[in-house]
């Protein structure tokens, strides 16, 4: 389990993206989290996808949480994705007035705060492009209240353009590498990439970019090749060590 300590780093007002490729991590996150959340008398509200709702709820008391108690007292809520008090269908995002009602319940009840995890499913272009636009109308409110929001994304399904959209939109993004979590932290830089804002960072290329199929490649202001994933090598055949550090144009 990731040690409730990286959690307690997250403070109220951060926005976050969690990326997973495999179940046990996102079980494994969002045990840590919600420990995190209990130990600051936090409410915390989880919207798992309706499959995995009895998996987290056992991941929960194997690691000695006390999930009939906390529910009990309304500290804990473990909901099916898109289960939401005003939705006329099936969506796995908040709405600004839903997340406010949220947060005034679990002020009222006397929580030190909300902290709330949202699992994303697969979305088309259009589907996403709308998403953004709901994740962007909350900032707002999480930044001015005792909110931590934590979004997780299955790292297959994202398509590159929308791995950079991350980037934009969340406060700090995390991936597990080797067995441990870390938190990715991105200055950006504008370079040539796919018609793409990519980011100059060795951690973001190595973490995010050399992971996914899509071929992308960067290069510098001079021309010279700076970056070739994978996904470009399998495409045009060509190794990127032939190519690194060369000029192509």
């Amino acid at each position: 389990m990731l040690y409730p300590d990286a959690m307690r780093q997250l403070k109220h007002s951060d926005h976050i993206a969690l990326l997973y490729d495999a179940t046990f991590e996102l079980l494994d996150s969002v045990t840590s989290y919600v420990q995190a959340g209990v130990d600051n008398s936090e409410c915390c509200i989880i919207y798992m996808p309706s499959g995995l709702v009895a998996e987290a709820i056992d991941a929960f008391t194997e690691a000695t949480i006390d999930v009939t108690d906390l529910m009990l007292k309304g500290q804990l809520q473990i909901l099916p994705s898109g289960i939401l008090s005003s939705a006329s269908q099936t969506v796995d995002f908040l709405k600004p007035d839903e997340l406010n009602k949220a947060f005034e319940k679990a002020k009222i009840a006397g929580f030190s705060g909300l902290r709330l995890m949202l699992c994303t499913a697969t979305k088309t272009s259009e589907e996403w492009s709308l998403f953004v636009s709901y994740e962007k109308d909350i900032q707002n409110l999480i930044k001015n209240n005792n909110i931590i929001l934590l979004r997780a994304f299955p790292l297959t399904s994202l398509s590159s353009s929308q791995l950079l959209d991350l980037f934009e939109i969340y406060d700090k993004v995390m991936l597990r590498k080797q067995g441990n979590w870390s938190f990715i932290n991105i200055f950006q830089n504008t370079m040539q990439a796919e018609d793409h804002k990519c980011y100059e960072t060795l951690d973001f290329y190595s973490r995010i970019l050399d992971r996914i199929w899509t071929g992308l490649w960067a290069t510098d202001r001079d021309d010279n090749v700076i970056f070739f994933n994978p996904g470009i090598e399998s495409i045009s055949g060509i190794s990127a060590e032939q190519v690194l550090g060369k000029n192509l144009f």
